[in-house]
């Protein structure tokens, strides 16, 4: 029996890889989900943590949650990774009561 999605501990067993050409298309690695995209921004959940794309006339043109690739293509102007909190790591509130 075989099946279309790839559980995420299958996705996240890919390594996460990261290669653009030209600044005009993106092809990703190791994605596990898209969070949230715009033709301004992608938003993705990688086994590295979450990654946005940034720039303008965005359009993701292929995602498979079978390998784990994404492609991006358009005017890419940056790419970030968002900080992971560790477990220990509180909030405004939980610093302000220590």
């Amino acid at each position: 029996m075989m099946t279309t999605a790839a559980s995420a501990a299958e996705v996240q067993a890919k390594p996460h890889v990261i290669t653009i050409k030209e600044r005009k298309s993106l092809i990703a690695t190791g994605v596990q989900e898209v969070v949230a995209y715009d033709e301004n921004s992608a938003t993705v959940e990688t086994a590295c943590g979450t990654l946005v794309v940034g720039g303008a006339n965005l359009r993701v043109h292929e995602i498979s949650t079978v390998s784990g690739e994404l492609s991006i293509e358009g005017n890419i102007e940056y790419i970030q990774y968002e900080a992971r909190k560790t477990k220990g790591e509180g909030g405004f509130f939980k610093r302000l009561v220590r």
